[in-house]
């Protein structure tokens, strides 16, 4: 069963991008591009003795979660050899990628005027792609695309 929520981030030793939806920009329209923007914020938190943080809003359509989705579906299954986040208004990104039998998590979160955070290809577990993977299968059936791009 999928449990419908409205975050949904990926963990990493010493780490976690949390995405936090709050609504659809424009509720009211039901068709087109503009249909699909979700607004919420972005957090990456990263260190072991010392820590960092960036916490953004951010705007996001909605098909970018659903690729992320399927994209980390397809990595636990073995049909791809990596997932990614990849968001048009270039606010935050993620790649998760095997390399041999590791399984490696990048990421990044930038405001327009600030500086960004990066984490490289910190090694996760199987256990936490899942938990990414239903996190983020919890998201997009709480915003779902409304129309086709």
């Amino acid at each position: 069963m999928v449990q419908m929520s409205n975050e949904a981030g990926i963990t990493a030793p010493g780490a976690r991008l949390q995405i936090r939806i709050e609504r659809y920009e424009y509720p009211r329209i039901q068709q087109g591009p503009d249909a699909n923007w979700l607004m919420g914020h972005v957090r990456l938190t990263a260190g072991t003795s010392s820590l960092f943080r960036a916490n953004v809003p951010l705007t996001i359509m909605a098909d970018e979660l659903v690729r992320l989705r399927n994209g980390l579906e397809d990595l636990l299954a073995g049909r791809a050899d990596h997932a990614v986040l990849h968001h048009i208004e270039v606010n935050v990104g993620a790649t998760i990628r095997t390399w041999d039998d590791l399984l490696l998590f990048s990421c990044f979160v930038r405001d327009d005027f600030a500086p960004e955070i990066r984490l490289r290809e910190v090694q996760i577990t199987e256990a936490q792609l899942r938990e990414a993977f239903a996190e983020f299968d919890g998201l997009v059936q709480t915003f779902p695309v409304r129309a086709p791009a």
